[in-house]
């Protein structure tokens, strides 16, 4: 029904082929086994129920022989451009995400440089193929993609009890969590609270429901669009009711934490801002910002914003990927009035044009000096891209002021976000609409301030943090 590969015998065959390396970071598991303690003792301040450290006060495994994993899974596209869905498994530790770093930065981080984060190199070295189907495999009989995650877990439940034996040592692995795109987890975890249950328009009469599996957010009474670091919605986590009516494999079979089993199932920050949020706020802005640009008429202004956009690009080394920018770019071919939605299909865009944004509000800022929205948009758009930045080149381990930093800056975005909606609403504008995917990258910066107040590492010293945060400001919302 369909094809995987036992992620036990893929170790085997690394193994007697000398390339642990790349599953382990290290050449041989001795050698692995000083980032791999690292990395549970910083892993335990901050989930210190997880199943792991059980078994390794009972003694059923080691916690510097154990390898912390993350399942991935996402759809693409067969050379018949068919949909094929593809699950990996992707070991935590690897050699970082590409930056590079100067003597002086290696001399003062050496042991931070012991954990990296596994993004650097082809996708066949960093993630490792489990199962594939086709899409027409499993679109009408979904007990097909059930049971081919279940056969994998079940793989993977005997390498987390009993382990594997090397040609050096013994090896066990243990799973962090499973991350894909929001579709994807509800489809794999049963989720029954997710953004399929979200109002389909403004003026719905149907009752509210939860939307999110880590909390109660869309439920009566906790609106999933506040966007505020007290938001009412925070006050239910972590969730006492399961997101599901039938638990799937995962939480089932595999080692995980107890007491938060829906939080198995990760945020994908990628997909909820470049695929999601993103587009949104880049859309929205672009109709905002357009009378500031040069044009007797729209589809003039929308030409002459391209250009300036082409020139940036060119400036930093990207491609535009896009012809033109129009009316229909930004979901309003019928009419300008329409709710703005970006209508490309490539992450990277949402990219360019946020940097775009920003580079172009910090140098036009002039013009909107005594502009509201403008402020709003300039700022927004420069706290997501240094959060994101800072995220993704990052090390494995953020330090207390690294989280903080970003989390203030990413509720920033949040905040503005909200503000340009009211603003634009009160004037009887649709624009800034806000998704559900705005609540998801909520729990994506809320996540980083909790795990902070719970405990963190400074240094080589796991800490308790009691003090204040410090604020980075882009402005007062």
């Amino acid at each position: 029904m369909f094809e995987w590969i036992r992620p036990s015998d893929y170790i085997k065959f690394m193994d007697a082929n000398s390339k642990l390396q790349l599953i382990l970071g290290a050449p041989t598991l001795a050698q692995a086994a000083p980032a791999l303690e690292l990395f549970w003792k910083r892993y335990e301040a901050v989930n210190p129920s997880h199943q792991v450290f059980q078994r390794a006060r009972e003694g059923r495994l080691v916690l510097n022989q154990t390898l912390p994993f993350y399942f991935h899974a996402d759809e693409g596209r067969t050379l018949k451009k068919k949909p094929v869905f593809i699950i990996q498994w992707q070991p935590c530790c690897g050699k970082g995400v590409g930056r590079k770093n100067s003597d002086a930065l290696i001399q003062a981080k050496l042991e931070e440089l012991r954990l990296q984060p596994n993004f650097k190199g082809h996708t066949f070295v960093t993630r490792f193929l489990a199962g594939l189907l086709l899409g027409s495999s499993y679109a009408d009989k979904p007990q097909v993609l059930s049971d081919l995650i279940e056969h994998i877990c079940l793989d993977m439940r005997d390498l987390g009890d009993n382990g594997i034996q090397l040609a050096q040592g013994h090896l066990w692995l243990c799973p962090i969590g499973n991350k894909g795109d929001w579709s994807y987890l509800v489809q794999v975890a049963n989720l029954t609270r997710s953004y399929r249950n979200a109002p389909k328009r403004a003026s719905s009469k149907a009752p509210d429901k939860c939307i999110c599996h880590l909390c109660m957010a869309g439920a009566p009474a906790f609106p999933y669009e506040d966007m505020s670091e007290n938001a009412k919605f925070t006050h239910t986590m972590p969730v006492l009711t399961m997101p599901w009516t039938t638990e799937a494999a995962w939480t089932r079979l595999l080692l995980h934490d107890p007491e938060n089993k829906p939080a198995f199932h990760k945020v994908d920050v990628w997909h909820n801002m470049q695929l999601g949020q993103g587009k949104a706020f880049c859309a929205s802005a672009m109709i905002s910002l357009l009378p500031y640009f040069e044009g007797s008429n729209v589809d003039v202004r929308f030409s002459t914003m391209f250009e300036e956009f082409k020139k940036f690009c060119k400036a930093i080394g990207e491609q535009t990927c896009l012809q033109k920018f129009s009316p229909d770019t930004v979901g309003c071919a019928q009419s300008m009035l329409d709710v703005p939605d970006g209508h490309w299909h490539k992450g990277g865009v949402t990219t360019n044009l946020m940097r775009f944004i920003d580079y172009w509000c910090e140098d036009n800022e002039d013009l909107g000096a005594d502009d509201e929205n403008f402020q709003l948009i300039a700022g927004a758009a420069k706290a997501v891209n240094a959060a994101l930045s800072e995220m993704y080149t990052g090390d494995m381990w953020l330090s207390p002021i690294e989280a903080t930093r970003i989390a203030n800056r990413g509720f920033y975005f949040l905040r503005a976000y909200a503000k340009l909606a009211y603003n634009y609403n009160r004037s009887g504008f649709t624009r800034f609409p806000l998704y559900p995917k705005a609540h998801m990258l909520f729990h994506t910066f809320y996540g980083l301030l909790m795990k902070i107040l719970w405990a963190v590492w400074l240094g080589s010293v796991v800490v308790a943090v009691q003090g204040p945060y410090s604020q980075v400001h882009y402005g007062d919302i």
